[in-house]
């Protein structure tokens, strides 16, 4: 599980969260969830 917090500026946190569920798709893709 990821933790996350407000620390940051929002464009910051914005790129960390798209970052985090691009991540999160690909992987579920690579184990051919669809």
């Amino acid at each position: 599980m990821g933790y996350t917090d407000s620390t940051g500026s929002h464009d910051l946190n914005m790129r960390l969260s798209q970052q985090r569920a691009d991540s999160v798709a690909s992987s579920l893709i690579t184990q051919g969830v669809d």
